[in-house]
C-alpha cells in the first residue's frame, strides 16, 4: 500500500527542502518521490538534508510535467491552504480532523483496489500550487492551521501528510514499530483495521466518490477533458470568451463523482457519437 503514494514537488527551488522532504517520507515509510522541473537536482545540499535518506533522493524520478508525473495515478491530490475563485472539490472536509479524513478516503481506495495509485502534490514553497496544477487534481486538500498564517514550509506540509496516511493505514503504533516495502505484518499493531473517526453532531458520513468499476489513471481522464473540449467547441458550446471558467468547472464536476471504467467509456462513447452526427 505505502508503494502506491507518489509525493510530487512542482519546481522546488531550494535543494534543501527536497533533502528534507525525503526525509519525512522515509520517517513515515514512504519512498516515492517525483520532482517536477527542480531547480536544482541531484544535490549535496539535498543529501545533507536527507540524513538516512538519501536512497529515496537517489531513487526519485525527475520529470518536466506534472502530466508525465500523474500519467498513471487514479487519484491526484493537490495541497493548498488557498481556496480560488471557483472552489475544487476538497476532500476530507466533513470530519473534525480533515486531513486525517482525507487519508482515511485514501485507504479506503487503496484496500479497494490494489491497481490504485495516489499523487500527493505540492507546490513551489513561495507560491504554492498554481490554479493550472491544481485543476489537474482531482482535489484540493486542505491543512488545518492558523487563519492568521496558514503557509507551511514544503517539508513540514509533507511530514502531515505522510504521517496521516501512516496514522490511517495503522490506526495504533508502538513506538518501535516500522511499516514499509517487505516488512512482515507481525510488526504492525491494527493493520488495515477500521479507521474510526470523531464526526460533528449531525455530520452525514460522506459517501467515498468510488465507481462500481475499475478504477481509471489521470491519463484516461485527461483524454476524457481533452475530448469533450474539442466535441463542445465543434457543436458551439464552449465559447472562451463567454465562458472561460467552463472546462474548469466540468472537470470539478467529474472528478468529485469519481468515474470508472465503465462510466469513462460511455461518456467517450457519447462524444464519439456526437461526432459522428455532426
Amino acid at each position: 500500500m505505502f508503494n502506491r503514494i507518489r509525493t510530487i514537488l512542482i519546481n522546488p527551488t531550494h535543494p534543501g527542502n527536497i533533502g528534507a522532504v525525503a526525509r519525512a517520507l522515509k520517517n513515515m515509510g514512504l519512498f516515492n518521490l517525483t520532482l517536477v522541473s527542480p531547480k536544482e537536482f541531484p544535490s549535496k545540499k539535498a543529501e545533507m538534508m536527507a540524513s538516512s535518506a538519501v536512497d529515496i533522493l537517489n531513487s526519485a524520478t525527475v520529470v518536466s510535467t506534472l502530466e508525465e508525473a500523474l500519467h498513471d495515478c487514479t487519484w491526484a491530490l493537490g495541497f493548498s491552504g488557498r481556496l480560488r475563485k471557483i472552489p475544487m472539490p476538497t476532500l476530507g472536509q466533513y470530519g473534525d480532523r480533515p486531513l486525517r479524513e482525507a487519508m482515511t478516503q485514501v485507504v479506503e481506495n487503496l484496500k479497494k483496489d490494489p491497481k490504485f495509485q495516489v499523487g500527493l502534490v505540492f507546490g513551489q514553497e513561495q507560491s504554492g500550487l498554481a490554479n493550472e496544477d491544481l485543476e489537474k487534481c482531482h482535489y484540493q486538500v486542505m491543512i488545518p492551521a492558523n487563519p492568521d498564517y496558514t503557509a507551511l514550509n514544503l517539508a513540514q506540509a509533507v511530514q502531515l501528510a505522510a504521517y496521516e496516511f501512516r496514522m490511517a493505514v495503522v490506526p495504533t503504533l508502538t513506538p518501535s514499530c516500522e511499516i514499509g516495502e517487505g516488512l512482515p505484518v507481525s510488526t504492525l499493531s491494527g493493520e488495515m483495521g477500521e479507521v474510526t473517526l470523531p464526526r460533528r453532531e449531525g455530520t452525514p458520513s460522506p459517501a467515498l466518490p468510488i465507481g462500481e468499476g475499475e478504477f481509471i489513471s489521470h491519463q484516461d481522464l485527461e483524454g476524457l477533458y481533452k475530448h469533450l473540449e474539442q466535441i463542445l467547441s465543434e457543436i458551439g458550446f464552449l465559447k472562451p470568451e463567454q465562458s472561460p471558467y467552463l472546462m474548469t468547472r466540468l472537470r470539478h464536476l467529474f472528478g468529485r463523482v469519481g468515474l470508472d471504467r465503465i462510466e469513462l467509456n460511455i461518456l467517450r462513447g457519447i462524444l464519439t457519437a456526437v461526432k459522428k452526427r455532426i
